[in-house]
């Protein structure tokens, strides 16, 4: 890293700083602050939505995909399903949402399954969400210290420092607000690491495409039903449209945003129009994977690169010129801030709304500052929570990291199971829920860690599972008959 580089980071961080405090308007009320007064437009969510999904780990790894040896562009079946599964969302889940004035995805849960499933669908979010980013957050300071150099911890309290402030000053607001500027960030400096490839090659664009070619790396789709295997053609259409409709219709990181559009229409054009962009997106970093193994077989690295997914970060480290190299950090550190403001501002809601106000804590609607307050102490104690989780994460084994993020894959999946059926006019035993979601989540366990299942097939079985238990558990309680929520 050069002066130049630094100050480029520098500047990132600064516009993201003044953009995320200065933009936004004083709050007036917990609406305000944790739902943007339910007045974003639809491009804007879009936007959000799109850098929201994308984290540091998915800016390295889908690259890291096609870089491989044997790989090639077949992660393009899994984002066709992503596509078909927001459309689902906006069919089966959007009118769930908007039948009333909810702040949090799991208000729409209380009147069919009963206030326990709520509490429990809350608690199990908060858990599996904040583990989950802070392992992505521990893996960004790692890319952070790979290129520049310096502490874990220093980088830690970098990134999470930045984004904490402007989340903290502005609320949901301001994080999708810089979501859309880093969206534009981190697009760009891929865009850019592709024309310098380009450029840096004798053959320029020609040359990629006939050395994939060559590799075979322009292939797309395995048709194959070995459902051991992640990236076939039914497991992307099939078991991609159930994943994204598990974490775009479950989660409430994204239904925070339909929440805060200032309409349903609006709410499905984001939620729509994302999936398309997301495929563009992954086909444009599946495009720079295929660029770096092009680029590393004409100029091979001074040291073995030890992991596919490490390449971009090696290419960012070794072959970009002072200035440039800074631009590559900020998107890669752009992608980062996205997920972590998102992952906050989710987790706030979700203490607020569903686990303090029921307990009797707080009072959303109490008139007065006092809300807010506790809503910006609330981002500061989950930022903690993550920067805890990140720093102890060199600790763990990797077994462990991985464990935990499989256990976030399908907790989602779990909880779609529990939405789809709050969609129907059936009401539920309050425990039947409850008890459904905790056996689902074991038995998902089970084949998480004993089967040769795909993960790819999570969205689809967790969602079923949940389902069907809770049906059986109610049936069981109450034999025939339905009984009001609590």
């Amino acid at each position: 890293m050069t002066l130049l580089d630094y100050w480029v980071v520098g500047l990132y961080l600064a516009v993201t700083l003044i953009l995320g405090v200065g933009i936004v308007r004083r709050s007036r009320d917990l609406d305000d602050y944790l739902l943007a007064g339910r007045s974003l437009p639809g491009w804007l969510l879009l936007g959000s939505i799109v850098a929201t999904e994308t984290s540091t780990v998915t800016f390295l790894s889908i690259p890291g995909m096609s870089y491989a040896a044997g790989g090639d562009m077949r992660f393009l079946q899994l984002a066709a399903g992503f596509v078909v599964g927001r459309l689902l969302v906006a069919w089966l889940l959007l009118p769930l949402y908007f039948a009333g004035r909810l702040r949090s995805a799991y208000q729409a849960l209380a009147e069919r399954l009963g206030s326990p499933a709520k509490h429990m669908a809350a608690v199990v979010f908060l858990i599996t969400r904040n583990l989950a980013d802070g392992l992505r957050l521990f893996l960004t300071g790692l890319m952070w210290t790979q290129i520049v150099g310096g502490s874990l911890e220093t980088a830690l309290l970098l990134i999470a420092g930045v984004t904490v402030v402007y989340t903290w000053a502005g609320g949901l607001r301001s994080v999708v607000w810089n979501d859309c500027v880093q969206l534009v960030v981190y697009v760009a400096g891929a865009l850019l690491a592709m024309a310098i490839i380009f450029e840096a090659l004798p053959g320029g664009f020609r040359e990629v495409v006939a050395f994939a070619s060559q590799q075979g790396k322009l292939r797309i789709w395995y048709t194959t039903w070995d459902v051991s295997m992640p990236y076939t053609a039914a497991a992307g259409l099939i078991g991609g449209a159930f994943l994204s409709l598990a974490t775009h219709g479950a989660d409430q990181m994204m239904v925070q945003r339909y929440l805060s559009a200032r309409s349903r229409r609006d709410a499905t054009l984001a939620v729509v129009a994302s999936g398309i962009v997301v495929f563009a997106q992954f086909a444009l970093f599946l495009f720079v994977g295929i660029g770096l193994a092009a680029y590393f077989d004409a100029f091979p690295p001074g040291s073995p690169i030890e992991r596919p997914d490490a390449a971009l970060a090696t290419f960012i480290a070794t072959s970009l010129p002072a200035g440039i190299r800074g631009l590559l950090l900020a998107a890669a550190l752009a992608a980062a801030m996205s997920t972590l403001s998102s992952s906050l501002a989710a987790s706030v809601t979700t203490a607020i709304v569903d686990v303090a106000a029921p307990l009797g804590w707080i009072q959303p609607d109490t008139p007065g500052k006092l809300p807010l307050f506790w809503s910006r102490a609330a981002v500061v104690v989950f930022a903690a929570v993550q920067v805890a989780v990140a720093w102890l994460a060199p600790y763990f084994t990797q077994h462990v990291i991985d464990a935990v993020l499989a256990i976030a894959n399908f907790s989602t999946s779990v909880l779609l199971g529990l939405f789809l059926l709050a969609a129907g006019r059936r009401s539920f035993h309050p425990w039947a829920a409850v008890a459904g979601m905790t056996l689902a989540l074991a038995i998902m366990s089970l084949i998480a860690f004993f089967s040769p299942l795909a993960w790819t097939w999570y969205g689809i079985l967790g969602a079923l599972l949940t389902a069907s238990l809770t049906l059986i558990v109610d049936q069981a309680v109450t034999g025939h008959s339905t009984l009001p929520s609590d």
